[in-house]
């Protein structure tokens, strides 16, 4: 049976010293032992979580810088006099039906995924 020992950074190592002085003996060397294995068993797969989750956050906060830019794009769409609260009249389909705000936001979702 092999022997290890280490010693804990106490400016760097709070939390563990703090899990740590909680347990004595046999109790702390089974810790130990176990946050090791699990590492092992585990610590890839954590890391490529945290890769994961990394990603998400930058294409989520494109995804809100693009979404902030749409709502300024309509704001600045000009007002028009005969406005109905369920048509847009400066969109038409190609039969020069007047569009409702639903198509309009379906096409502009769409014209986004498409990019």
């Amino acid at each position: 049976m092999n022997k290890y020992s280490f010693r804990i950074n106490s400016s760097e190592d709070p939390q563990i010293i703090e899990i740590l002085s909680t347990l004595q003996g046999k109790e702390r060397t089974n810790f130990i032992r176990e946050a090791l294995r699990f590492y092992v068993k585990n610590g890839e797969i954590i890391n490529k979580m945290s890769d994961n989750i990394q990603k998400m956050q930058k294409e989520m906060e494109k995804l809100s810088a693009d979404i902030a830019e749409i709502k300024e794009m309509i704001k600045t769409q000009p007002a028009v006099a005969d406005f109905n609260k369920n048509t847009v009249l400066l969109e038409h389909d190609k039969n020069n039906k007047k569009k409702t705000n639903e198509e309009i936001l379906k096409g502009l979702v769409n014209d986004f995924l498409n990019m």
